[in-house]
């Protein structure tokens, strides 16, 4: 490593050590959230919590939907590690009155995208940060419009990918590309993290995330 760069990552791993000593931890067992999350330099582990989901009410917007679903996740994992900085987040589909979270195998996945096929629906995404004193939330949502798909189609695309671990029952990467027809809003609130909504969270206790691009 370039003694330029060496000085750099010292000095932002210094700063964050002084601005709060404490770790970060990323509450979410999502592989697209931590690869988002790994494009930047910081040193973050991986941790998620188990919450009871079934009291929220769906008579609620999606941003206090998924909000309160992110604050949830975040207060179980800020107990667990009380002197760490916890991130958490949530995603949902919202359409028709009707929420869209992660099918339970593989006919419920068929029936969702049925029911989103050829509408335009919302993808809402909240992240949470925790700590150990405050709580900071951002909400962002997106409207996704599905094309029209047959039923050959989406049994197709639920058999070729990994659809259960994801709201809606589709990604917008990993080939989910031949299903939506029109993104309006932020691709990466699809995917399930926003870095400008993390931005914004880091901004409350200090920290500048421009500081931890560093050339790798």
């Amino acid at each position: 490593m370039a003694p330029l760069k060496n000085a750099l990552v010292r000095k932002v791993v210094k700063k964050m050590q002084k601005t709060q000593n404490k770790s970060l931890i990323l509450g979410s067992s999502s592989p697209r959230r931590r690869d988002i999350l790994s494009l930047y330099n910081l040193d973050f582990t991986i941790d998620q919590a188990d919450i009871d989901e079934s009291d929220i009410s769906e008579d609620i917007t999606p941003e206090e939907y998924t909000t309160t679903l992110a604050v949830r996740k975040g207060a179980v994992l800020s107990k667990k590690h009380p002197d760490s900085i916890i991130i958490s987040a949530d995603t949902i589909v919202y359409s028709g009155n009707k929420y869209y979270g992660k099918p339970k195998n593989r006919e419920d996945a068929f029936n969702m995208l049925k029911e989103l096929s050829g509408k335009t629906h919302i993808v809402g995404s909240a992240l949470a940060l925790h700590d150990g004193k405050n709580v900071f939330t951002e909400f962002e949502k997106t409207y996704v419009t599905i094309r029209d798909l047959s039923d050959s189609q989406i049994y197709r695309y639920i058999d070729a990918y990994d659809t259960l671990d994801r709201a809606g029952g589709y990604g917008a990467q990993d080939g989910g590309g031949i299903l939506i027809q029109k993104i309006e809003g932020n691709f990466y609130n699809v995917v399930g993290f926003e870095i400008k909504a993390l931005e914004k969270l880091f901004a409350k206790i200090g920290l500048d995330i421009w500081e931890f691009l560093i050339k790798k």
